[in-house]
């Protein structure tokens, strides 16, 4: 009598793919190129900017949403430029590796621009930059909604 551990009958079956099986996931499901996201962050942190100046009519919020947006965007842009690099594409060891260095360094250039923002930004506005931050790092969710939509209006 089975009992309910005995997972054995519920594996499904694991099949390898024939090339053209694999062509057409490929083609069905395609890859994000990052420099779309970078796009979409630094479209964000513009219309961000203007909608901080037009609202508040203050200077110092539209540059504080700006500054926040790049923190963001500019880092982003590196992590892209590093990834999409020969190097880090050459195998999934080196992709591997080049993803956790990229990271680290995008990481890195993040902290440094908001350690200077005092600097960079007179009149610097905290809560108006954090929020710029956090919805700019959401631009990736805009770009795979727009991938999707663009996906389902073009014939596969």
């Amino acid at each position: 009598m089975p009992s309910m551990f005995d997972i054995e009958d519920t594996q499904p079956e694991i099949r390898t793919l024939s090339k053209d099986e694999a062509a057409a996931v490929r083609a069905s499901n395609p890859s994000l190129n990052p420099w779309k996201v970078v796009g979409w962050q630094l479209i964000a942190t513009l219309t961000l900017g203007l909608l901080g100046l037009l609202l508040t009519q203050k200077w110092s919020v539209a540059y504080s949403l700006v500054w926040g947006g790049l923190c963001v965007a500019l880092p982003s842009a590196v992590f892209a430029r590093g990834m999409m690099s020969k190097f880090t594409q050459m195998n999934a060891g080196t992709a591997t590796a080049g993803f956790f260095l990229w990271e680290l360094v995008k990481i890195a250039l993040s902290l440094s621009m908001l350690a200077i923002s005092q600097m960079v930004v007179a009149d610097l506005d905290w809560p108006a930059m954090l929020v710029s931050m956090v919805l700019v790092m959401k631009g990736y969710l805009f770009a795979l909604w727009y991938q999707s939509k663009i996906r389902r209006i073009k014939p596969i």
